[in-house]
């Protein structure tokens, strides 16, 4: 069985100075707490898919940065293979879903986030959101 490809996002805006980033909760589980993340539709590049799954599940509009890397997991579906980007924040947008977001600290959005290597993937992009967004504060 072939993998399921979809992207998501790692949003991060500077607010007060502070650096956040963007967790939601999943739809599956409302125990978990990620990325936002979907299907990529045909004939839609991964940036798109990350951007548009962005703005339908958190109301987030922003601007890709650079991709940052690829999770594999199981799903209900079979393997997926999901491709991730650093997004800066733009603006709110109309949101499809109603799941509950938050805006966190980096060291807050590690705490929240479930999954082991969706924790990595952030302690790997810390380098880009330093360099593109702003420095991350350890404190808050």
């Amino acid at each position: 069985m072939s993998n399921i490809p979809q992207a998501g996002a790692i949003a991060a805006r500077k607010v007060a100075g502070s650096v956040q980033i963007l967790v939601v909760r999943a739809k599956q589980n409302p125990d978990h707490w990620i990325f936002p993340k979907g299907h990529i539709e045909r004939g839609e590049s991964p940036t798109a898919a990350a951007l548009r799954e962005l703005a339908e599940e958190a109301g987030v509009s922003g601007t890709a940065v650079a991709p940052l890397g690829v999770l594999e997991f199981p799903s209900r579906e079979g393997p997926v293979r999901a491709e991730y980007f650093l997004v800066r924040y733009q603006r709110d947008v109309p949101r499809r879903d109603d799941r509950e977001l938050r805006w966190c600290s980096y060291t807050a959005a590690l705490d929240r986030l479930t999954f082991p290597d969706a924790k990595q993937l952030l302690r790997q992009a810390r380098p880009l959101i330093e360099q593109s967004i702003g420095r991350v504060d350890e404190n808050h």
